[in-house]
């Protein structure tokens, strides 16, 4: 179940102030149950036509209002009228499905990899293991496996071909599972640390994804 977040609450949205800017219309596309509109200042957005109504023609103007710089919440046409406009209710109830929505890709994707992340992790020695049990430990199994398993195992694997010094391995995890710069900077400090018999601080070290998340441990 997720957590409940501090956007998923009307009283967040209360507190967050916002913005209306004006547009002239360049252009407005059917997209069949959306329009697609462009502006003269070269911002663009899609809505639904439940929410639009009666097309706009080029050159009508229309005021776009926002919160957190990009977020639309609402539209007013230029005779003052508000095509729609998003309460704080509704901003808190989208935020909360579009959390649950995240949770359940996540955990598709846990359910179709983990029979073959379990093998994968089974391969790994010891040293590089006890980092991912850590995980396990402080954040919780079911935790860690939907939100860092995959990117942490990935990383486990590079350490290991970078300590044994196996580029050609090191090739082909990256081929194979799209990895990225950050995952191999962390693999090759990781990798660093095991020839210089740090072990111990490997099972301890802190999430790859920490700079991003503000969680050393998926916690």
């Amino acid at each position: 179940m997720t957590a409940a977040a501090p956007t998923h609450t009307a009283e967040f949205w209360a507190d967050r102030q916002r913005a209306l800017e004006w547009y002239t219309v360049k252009e407005c596309r059917d997209r069949g149950d959306s329009y697609e509109f462009s502006t003269t200042s070269s911002t663009g957005f899609i809505r639904s036509k439940t929410d639009i109504g009666e097309i706009f023609a080029p050159g009508d103007q229309f005021a776009l209002e926002t919160v957190q710089f990009s977020r639309i919440t609402g539209l007013m046409d230029s005779d003052g009228v508000w095509r729609f406009r998003m309460t704080d209710e509704d901003l808190a109830a989208e935020s909360r499905r579009q959390s649950e929505d995240f949770e359940r890709r996540e955990r598709e994707q846990l359910d179709a990899h983990r029979e073959e992340w379990t093998a994968r992790e089974a391969e790994l020695p010891e040293w590089i293991r006890a980092r991912l049990n850590n995980f396990r430990a402080r954040a919780g199994t079911e935790r860690f496996e939907l939100e860092g398993w995959g990117y942490e195992l990935a990383i486990a694997q590079l350490a290991v071909a970078y300590a044994e010094g196996n580029e050609a391995e090191v090739d082909r995890i990256a081929e194979k599972y799209g990895t990225s710069g950050n995952q191999h900077d962390m693999a090759k400090i990781l990798a660093k640390g095991h020839r210089e018999g740090l072990d111990d601080s490997i099972a301890n070290s802190v999430s790859a994804l920490a700079p991003l998340t503000g969680s050393a441990d998926y916690s």
